[in-house]
Formats: C-alpha cells, structure tokens, sequence
C-alpha cells in the first residue's frame, strides 16, 4: 500500500514525578511524561491543594472565567490522559497542554531509569540546538521498571538502559 503509515498514538504515562532541581523545595506542580509512538511530552500538573493565584476584584473580573477554565482543564493525570489520547501525536498534545514540551524520539539520545537513593531517577538526555551539549532531564519519582521497560523498550531500543532490578521498584 503506498502512502501507509500505522496511526500514531498515545501509549502510556509516568505520573507524580519531581523535577531534580525542585528537590527539598516547595513543589507547586509534579511532573507527568506522557509516551507516545512518536516521543515524549513532559507536562507540569498542579499539585492537589496547592494555592491558586491570588486574583484582584479587577482581574477577577477580568480574567476570571479564563483562568477557571484553564484551572478546571488542567487538574490531574486523568485530564492529562484523556487529552493525550485525544490528541494522538506527542507535538500536537504538545501544543495542546500549557507549558508541556515535546521530545521527539530522534532527538532522545539515552533514556537511564536508576535508583541511587530511595527512589528512582529517569535521565532522559537529548541532542539541543548545541550537539556537544546534551540537554539532561532528571525526573524523580516511584517507577517500576517493568512499566518503563513496557513503555519505552520498543520505541527507544539499546538507547534505555534500566539499571534497577524488577524486584528494587
């Protein structure tokens, strides 16, 4: 068949991880890392209780109903799965979701799940505008290593190394 190409979809999703510069800091949202056929997309959720912008009577009135639906659109993992799947392509979700940033699969160098302390860190390194500098996300959270295995083993290949046994997780 020419012209074929395997719809491209939402597969999966790590929750509730901790950037590792926000650790021992007051956190105001977790991070979720959506997996699609195509890359990674990483999306700021608020954490649960955690206080929303103070508005003025002005800017209440202003930006109010704005602000509530983008609030109301945004409350959790469960949200971010049903848009993800939704959306289809890991760019289009993407652009979709304030403030996610998209990691196309090419660009992705290595993926490492390991687990130096008590919990597990997901270092996922990508090419930037600058090839001697691989850009280097730390991602703190609890990750089972059959989960990360099941997502990302197929789409990334000998660049996932998973250096925690399945029992540690």
């Amino acid at each position: 068949m020419t012209g074929y190409s395997p719809q491209v979809g939402y597969v999966g999703q790590f929750d509730n991880l901790v950037r590792e510069q926000d650790r021992g800091r007051s956190i105001r949202n977790t991070r979720t890392i959506a997996v699609f056929d195509d890359g990674l997309v990483v999306c700021a959720v608020p954490v649960p209780g955690s206080p929303s912008p103070q508005l003025g009577p002005v800017s209440r009135v202003l930006f109010g109903r704005r602000y509530g639906q983008q609030a109301a659109m945004h409350r959790g993992p469960a949200q971010l799965r049903d848009a993800a799947a939704a959306a289809g392509r890991a760019h289009a979700f993407a652009q979709s979701w304030a403030g996610a940033s998209a990691l196309p699969f090419e660009v992705i160098t290595r993926v490492v799940l390991r687990r130096p302390r008590q919990i597990s860190e997901l270092v996922v390194e990508a090419e930037t505008q600058q090839r001697d500098k691989p850009d280097r996300l730390v991602f703190l959270g609890d990750l089972p290593a059959a989960r990360v295995r099941d997502l990302l083993a197929p789409r990334l290949g000998d660049r996932l190394a998973v250096e925690v046994p399945d029992r540690d997780c």
